[in-house]
């Protein structure tokens, strides 16, 4: 309905017009091709479910502005990641080196790769404190290391990394609200400049006036 209603209203060539209604038709035709696949495969992998979450997206003008701004902080997810992912590699080898000769090292960071998974885990406070047992069973010093890991990670850098993301939405919003407003500003004064007649007065008379009312 979303599709033929506009298609039958606007006609052919006007909707053949909008990117928006093209990637529609592209998008129900991978839908069809998936409900073929399905009728003759048993188990497939489904795009359906991902289709229908597009298709909602684009039906919707507020979800397709907030998916327009989202893309537009692209940028920022990448910056915010790389920073995360050297804090990580980071932290790691530090925890690796500095563990490597004890029973923390021997147990919990066996290898490079192993402390990176257990150090990503802790980033997200899984398995605090039990990671660090070892180590502080040694020395109660050596839990400074990881409470400071811990304190860096989760109370600054994910909090550095919120208020990223969301001054860079805001900004990315405004933007697109402006651009909005701009964009219905010049329809508006093209619809004026086709009824206005250079009189002075604007008549309800004119065919242009009518035509656009209609």
């Amino acid at each position: 309905m979303d599709i033929f209603c506009p298609l039958s209203y606007e006609g052919l060539n006007i909707f053949w017009r909008s990117t928006t209604n093209k990637l529609k038709i592209l998008l129900l035709f991978i839908l069809a091709c998936d409900i073929l696949v399905f009728a003759f495969s048993s188990q497939p992998f489904r795009l359906a479910p991902y289709i229908r979450v597009v298709f909602l997206i684009m039906t919707i003008r507020e979800l397709r502005m907030c998916a327009i701004t989202l893309a537009g902080l692209i940028g920022t997810y990448l910056n915010v990641l790389a920073l995360s992912l050297l804090f990580l590699l980071f932290a790691s080898w530090l925890a690796y080196v500095t563990f490597e000769d004890t029973p923390q090292g021997k147990t919990i960071f066996s290898s490079y790769g192993v402390t990176l998974y257990q150090m990503f885990v802790l980033f997200t406070t899984s398995n605090n404190p039990d990671v660090w047992v070892p180590a502080y069973k040694i020395s109660r010093w050596y839990s400074l290391f990881f409470i400071v890991y811990v304190l860096l990670g989760v109370y600054f850098l994910t909090n550095l990394i919120l208020a990223v993301i969301y001054d860079s939405f805001k900004e990315q919003f405004a933007k697109q609200l402006v651009q909005v407003d701009s964009i219905r500003k010049n329809i508006l004064q093209k619809a004026f400049d086709l009824i206005d007649t250079k009189i002075g007065v604007i008549s309800t008379g004119n065919s242009a006036y009518h035509c656009l009312m209609s």
